[in-house]
């Protein structure tokens, strides 16, 4: 177990950098698809090169063990793509530490496990020496917990040392097993991040539980409506017509006023109340994005980072910046239309960043998304898709270094 690896690619060489799959002892569709991708990609490999897990790609906070080797045997294609690709000339296969898998710093069993299982080497953070045709360009690799407050390590290879975040893995979300297993709950379990629980709940509360409420109190009113017109056609129906306006209006009195009542309660008794889950923690890849910034002052020419499970790509202030994202079954935002919230909903989603040893630094962003069967009707309506996406990963993004205009930063969230 290393503090820093240090990996020479050849000229011609490749990395792939793939972070957060989550992999846990028992294989699930999401899991499966994201690691299969990553596997055909090695599979198809010519040429020197490093594959790096950059962090958080074995769940073992939210399980009950701390055996890597449970989570390798339940995705052999994997397994078997990555053990071959390390025991080729000049390849090499780089596992990180993240903070559900921190073990990894400190855990023999789970040191060796690793390093049996695929041939890697073990690390907590990695540079990559690209030998390209105007010099040597060094990438850093790094999980990027460390830059978020409430995943940090003071010590990462103290195993009694427990951030915030292993609170929330540990303590808050298996309170919600339950709910998850409902269809008002489905994918609590696949929160990217828990500072989501809030605007997650809120969202099921107004499409999954208000909304199928409001259109049973609009019968009565449909019903008076109809009713209304038929009078109004010479029907003799004016009197159930105003006894049905009247059932719909204390109807809708009903549920307005009780919203309102509830809402009042609540406001009154959590208004006062506002936990922070973020450690003082920057959103999104912002942290990363200043990193990167003091990475380019020591003479580092990329910087990739996970742990966030936002994809991107971009060259900024003169360092190329890439988040591999993530793999596996995730809880993803759809826009609201105009001022309606968002929904969540559940995505089978996987991604990874590419960089090439070439004339100069070569770098893409691969990525795949698809949404899982799930969102109500009600949904659908008040959201639109974040992004046109590829159900299978392909290249949305490239960066070129050395061009004479830096491309437009490409994020997904």
């Amino acid at each position: 177990m290393l503090d820093r690896a240090v990996v020479a690619v050849p000229p011609g060489g490749r990395v792939l950098v793939a972070s957060d799959l989550h992999l846990v002892s028992r294989a699930s569709t999401g899991s499966q698809r994201a690691t299969d991708a990553i596997a055909a990609a090695v599979e198809a490999w010519t040429g020197p090169g490093a594959v790096v897990l950059a962090g958080d790609c074995f769940e073992l906070l939210g399980e009950s063990h701390r055996d890597p080797a449970l989570a390798l045997a339940a995705h052999p294609r994997f397994t078997a793509a990555l053990a071959t690709f390390a025991s080729g000339a000049d390849r090499h296969v780089v596992v990180l530490a993240g903070n559900h898998d921190g073990h990894l710093a400190w855990h023999p069993p789970a040191i060796a496990a690793v390093g049996d299982g695929l041939g890697a080497v073990v690390a907590l953070a990695l540079d990559l020496d690209l030998e390209c045709l105007v010099g040597r360009r060094r990438v850093r690799v790094e999980h990027g917990h460390q830059l978020d407050p409430a995943n940090a390590f003071v010590d990462p290879r103290d195993p009694a040392e427990t951030p915030l975040g292993h609170h929330v893995v540990q303590d808050l979300l298996p309170q919600l097993d339950g709910l998850a297993r409902t269809s008002w709950g489905q994918g609590f379990g696949l929160l990217g991040d828990p500072l989501d629980l809030p605007a997650v709940i809120g969202s099921r509360l107004l499409y999954r539980q208000l909304a199928p409420v409001l259109g049973v109190a609009l019968v009565p009113l449909l019903l008076a409506g109809g009713l209304g017109l038929a009078a109004v056609a010479g029907a003799p129906t004016g009197a159930a017509a105003l006894v049905a306006l009247a059932v719909a209006l204390l109807v809708a009195l009903a549920v307005v006023g009780g919203a309102a009542f509830w809402g009042g309660v609540g406001w009154r008794a959590f208004r006062g109340w506002s936990p922070d889950l973020s450690g003082g923690g920057e959103p999104g890849n912002e942290a990363a994005h200043r990193r990167a910034a003091t990475l380019a002052a020591e003479g580092v020419d990329a910087y990739v980072t996970g742990h966030t499970h936002i994809p991107e790509l971009a060259e900024r202030g003169g360092i190329l910046y890439g988040n591999a994202g993530c793999g596996g079954g995730l809880l993803h935002r759809r826009p609201g239309r105009g001022p309606l919230p968002d929904a969540h909903v559940v995505v089978r989603h996987v991604s990874w960043v590419e960089i090439d040893a070439a004339a100069d630094l070569s770098a893409r962003l691969v990525w795949g998304h698809e949404e899982v069967p799930g969102p109500t009707r009600v949904e659908r309506w008040a959201t639109h898709a974040a992004r046109p996406a590829p159900a299978e990963p392909a290249v949305v993004a490239v960066v070129e270094r050395r061009t004479a205009e830096a491309p437009a930063p490409l994020v997904i969230d």
